[in-house]
């Protein structure tokens, strides 16, 4: 995420452009390992939250980035959001198949 945005990672954040990018282990996926495709169970969350004004118009193209990122690294990766229909694949949820 850091190279995605430019930024660095202090612990588990990351403010860039009026968003607040959080990566967490998935509260969910505790001892699980499996290539579940129901995302609760993945064991790496990661939380946008607009911090500034600004922020709240950069939402769609910060998730953008992050989803594209993560696909190019070959994760598994899938938003869960209001906007999944302005974002690549459904957000992802296309990609999971049935």
């Amino acid at each position: 995420m850091s190279s995605a945005f430019g930024g660095s990672f202090t612990r588990r954040w990351m403010t860039v452009e009026g968003i607040d990018i959080e990566v967490r282990r998935g509260p969910a996926a505790r001892g699980r390992v499996d290539s579940c495709r129901d995302f609760v169970w993945w064991p790496v969350q990661i939380e946008l939250e607009p911090s500034r004004p600004e922020g709240e118009a950069r939402m769609v193209d910060s998730t953008r980035c992050v989803l594209a990122a993560l696909w190019a690294a070959e994760a598994q990766a899938v938003a869960a959001c209001d906007y999944e229909d302005e974002l690549p694949w459904q957000g992802g949820s296309q990609l999971l198949g049935d």
